[in-house]
């Protein structure tokens, strides 16, 4: 059930340090979700910019950079939340939020900015993929038979 999260938070540890963008510390979070949400899913944008980048190569950049966490194509997160995040030397940024029924920017209510130490960030995560691994190999384990006869 959470496959494609877990790739994702596999991908997310080998790429730590490559999810850059030039306006990663800009102090409005708002301002960066709605950036994002204008390049990426508002109709008619190809001639603004964003932070003095153009509309192409705004979104080139989102992607290229992997700056979207969520939604990552998993049930899990289907719920119209976005994670942004950002490696900014030895702290990663991640920046949460939902968008405004009907709207493309964000709902300042759910908006959430967090900045976190890039080693405890990534070890946080490496735990979580190992602990999901171990558990699902014990989960798909066939179990022995009881009567001698062998495993089934």
């Amino acid at each position: 059930m959470l496959a494609c999260s877990f790739d994702e938070v596999e991908r997310r540890i080998k790429q730590r340090g490559r999810h850059v963008a030039s306006f990663a510390d800009e102090n409005d979070a708002g301002r960066i979700a709605d950036a994002y949400r204008d390049a990426i899913y508002a109709p008619d944008q190809e001639a603004n910019c964003f932070f003095g980048i153009p509309h192409a190569e705004f979104r080139n950049l989102i992607y290229s950079n992997h700056l979207a966490w969520a939604p990552d194509g998993d049930e899990a997160f289907d719920d119209s939340s976005f994670i942004l995040q950002f490696d900014l030397g030895d702290r990663v940024r991640l920046i949460g939020f939902k968008s405004l029924e009907g709207k493309y920017h964000h709902d300042p209510a759910t908006l959430a900015d967090v900045w976190l130490d890039a080693n405890v960030f990534y070890q946080t995560l490496q735990q979580w993929q190992n602990a999901f691994d171990e558990e699902w190999h014990r989960s798909t384990r066939i179990p022995e038979r009881n009567d001698g006869a062998g495993s089934f």
